[in-house]
């Protein structure tokens, strides 16, 4: 196969080549001139001389100029045998020239190169052609020739002219330059290998870098939980132990690790250890796992557990991860949400309660109204030393105290008290002593220490008067084999009134004090207790702006210390003398009384006639106001708050708008908000709890027949 020469090295460049063969065909000319005689001779410039060649001369410029070559020139002849061939080839060969001639070039050929150089001479029949050919020497060397052939034009005997030119040179400084490039693309893939290496290092360096963090942010955030975060082994030895853990057990890193896991897990609950380890052994994970764990100092904690399977690298459970999170807030929280839901309850209960007190409140009291109207209306008729007398008196003692438990009830019911008046609290706890006396059968001694300079407070009198009666009868109760009631007053600063009733009874635990004020708890026996007294006291207390603290212990009796708002001035005491005799001096009135109840209508007549007045009756609001806008002026109005129709409300209005300046009486059983409301609202309106007494009525009759301030 026929190689094409390369054009690097001592090569000559095909400008080269054809050149010299321009050279070689002018001299073949000009000697081919001279020998036909065209031209005689041939002059030659050298330097400043001129040479002159003849025919005698000219095959020895040519064969000179050939000589000197520094390629090798080659005549073929038939057979390309050799016909001349100049020194310079016989140096690439090894050969003397002068044995060359009658060779066949073949024989000089390399067996590797001889269908090149068949090729190579069979192209250049018909022009010039070129190609890398291996020569061979006679010390079996082989050396490496660029052969370009061409046929010479008429040329007698010659077939090819050869310019062989030695490539070992050109080859040993192409392999050089491959070395060369091969030296400088290895070391190119060096550096880039380098460079690889120095980008792969850095990577590397940056990812432990980044690694190094990540871990201490972890370390960081394990280190900073409040949760306990705890590793162990499948054979339950503690590996780990964050801060969390050390705050919530109080064990060290250091005395736990190493050691079982069984330390911190409460005796009766260590079979729950064998279950989360078969648990993690099948690699399953536990999610908040309600439980108790031990601290140090012997403390129990709840706790929310959850535990995952630690693995290595290749998939086997080797270890667990806890997180232990105390709950005792959260239990807490939701005890006290329990508690508040309770509570709710409970006002939703005293509420309902609320509701069926004013429901019956207003039917209970017109029948102690008028049990009250009469008896007390007969006791200005009666005698004093008259059994009638004692007789009545002992009704409206009755009718009394009932009228005192259903405003006692709607208290509890309400948050406000009834009546708002000066109140003279040692006055209310002398009254509680005479009552308590009569029923302790003197088991129970009783001792004051009264102020005598008590300030007043302003509140309701059947409350107060109650809350002092629920607490005595407490005490009492807590001392079922005799002892000692304290009751105490002082004023306190800033302007307040302190009472203090204190008993030398069993006492209270701590959980039973927690619940005591509870409505409905009751630590006595079915029947003898209904779990309100405490409860009503302290809801009585705190309608007065007042405050209530109850201290107790096991053996050592129990304190009741109440606060009340102080007022200025003592309370006015009223005149018995003839309290209840009809003055004779005062004017009669004209009374409009409004109630649709009919007890009401004959008792509070029966009232308002022994007082000295006359009274007119309408059984609605509807019917007082057509009394009125037919022309009736009464002196003073009793109007009940709770009738069917327009009632006390939807009257009051109407009727001020008649004659604005008329005397109202509100009579009501329940002093709610509404009823306070209408009193504020418009000038010359009283109110009048129901039941009210012979006394109570002439009280409120005189007091709105007094003139209005101008």
């Amino acid at each position: 196969m026929m190689e094409q020469p390369s054009d690097r090295g001592t090569r000559p460049e095909p400008g080269e080549l054809e050149a010299l063969r321009q050279a070689l065909a002018e001299a073949r000319e000009t000697l081919e001139a001279i020998r036909s005689g065209e031209v005689d001779a041939v002059v030659v410039r050298q330097g400043e001389t001129n040479r002159v060649f003849t025919l005698e001369g000219a095959d020895h410029v040519y064969r000179l100029f050939v000589e000197e070559m520094n390629q090798g020139a080659v005549t073929l002849g038939q057979d390309a045998m050799i016909l001349f061939a100049n020194k310079r080839f016989g140096q690439l060969v090894h050969r003397d020239p002068a044995q060359l001639a009658g060779l066949g070039f073949e024989t000089l050929v390399a067996p590797a190169s001889l269908a090149a150089w068949r090729s190579l001479s069979q192209s250049a029949r018909t022009g010039s052609a070129s190609a890398e050919v291996l020569l061979a020497r006679p010390d079996a060397t082989e050396v490496t020739a660029l052969v370009a052939a061409s046929t010479p034009p008429a040329s007698p005997g010659a077939n090819l002219i050869l310019v062989v030119t030695d490539l070992t040179e050109q080859i040993r400084f192409e392999r050089i330059a491959e070395a060369g490039r091969e030296a400088r693309a290895s070391e190119q893939r060096l550096r880039a290998g380098l460079r690889e290496r120095e980008k792969i290092e850095q990577e590397r360096m940056e990812l432990l870098d980044r690694l190094q963090r990540e871990r201490t942010l972890k370390e960081a955030i394990i280190e900073s939980s409040e949760d306990a975060i705890i590793t162990k082994t499948l054979g339950g030895l503690i590996t780990s132990w964050n801060q969390g853990a050390q705050r919530m057990f109080g064990y060290t890193e250091a005395e736990v690790v190493g050691g079982s896991i069984l330390t911190i897990i409460p005796p009766e609950r260590r079979d729950e250890e064998d279950t989360v380890l078969a648990n993690l052994r099948a690699g399953k994970t536990i999610k908040h796992y309600l439980t108790e764990r031990l601290c140090k100092d012997g403390r129990r904690v709840p706790v929310s557990l959850s535990v995952s399977p630690i693995l290595d690298a290749q998939g086997r459970v080797v270890g667990a991860s806890k997180i232990v999170r105390d709950i005792t807030a959260q239990r807490q929280a939701e005890a006290d949400q329990g508690k508040l839901r309770s509570q709710l309850e409970q006002a939703q209960k005293m509420d309902s309660l609320g509701s069926l007190a004013g429901g019956i409140a207003h039917d209970m009291n017109n029948v102690l109204a008028a049990i009250l109207a009469l008896a007390s209306a007969h006791l200005t008729i009666q005698s004093r030393d008259s059994s009638a007398y004692k007789a009545f008196e002992t009704i409206e003692e009755a009718a009394t105290r009932g009228r005192n438990m259903v405003k006692s009830l709607l208290a509890f019911a309400r948050q406000h008290p009834a009546e708002d008046r000066e109140l003279d609290l040692n006055k209310l706890l002398r009254e509680n002593i005479n009552l308590l006396e009569h029923t302790t059968l003197t088991r129970v001694r009783f001792m004051t220490d009264l102020a005598e300079d008590l300030r007043m407070i302003r509140g309701d009198p059947s409350a107060i008067l109650n809350v002092f009666m629920n607490l005595c009868v407490n005490a009492v109760d807590a001392m079922p084999d005799g002892g000692v009631l304290y009751l105490r007053s002082r004023n306190a600063e800033p302007s307040q009134v302190h009472v203090e009733i204190e008993d030398t009874g069993q006492g209270m635990s701590q959980e039973v004090l927690a619940r005591a004020m509870d409505p409905f708890y009751t630590t006595k026996e079915t029947g003898k207790g209904t779990g309100l007294g405490l409860s009503m006291a302290y809801r009585a207390v705190k309608a007065h702006h007042g405050r209530l603290e109850l201290t107790s212990a096991p053996g050592r009796g129990t304190c009741v210390r109440i606060w009340f708002p102080a007022t200025e001035g003592r309370p006015q005491e009223p005149d018995t003398d003839d309290l209840r005799k009809p003055d004779s001096k005062a004017r009669t009135l004209k009374v409009l009384l409004v109630d649709d109840d009919e007890l009401i209508q004959k008792s509070t007549r029966m009232l308002v006639e022994t007082l000295g007045h006359t009274a007119s009756v309408a059984v609605s609001g509807e019917a007082a106001l057509l009394l009125l806008e037919r022309g009736f002026r009464p002196d003073a109005v009793i109007l009940d708050m709770n009738m069917p129709g327009l009632g006390g409300r939807g009257t009051l209005p109407r009727l001020r708008a008649l004659l604005p300046t008329l005397p109202v009486l509100l009579a009501t059983g329940r002093a709610d908000q509404e009823a306070l409301d209408l009193v504020e609202a418009y000038p010359r309106v009283t109110l009048m709890s129901k039941p009210f007494s012979f006394d109570e009525l002439r009280g409120h009759l005189s007091h709105v027949m007094e003139p209005e301030p101008s």
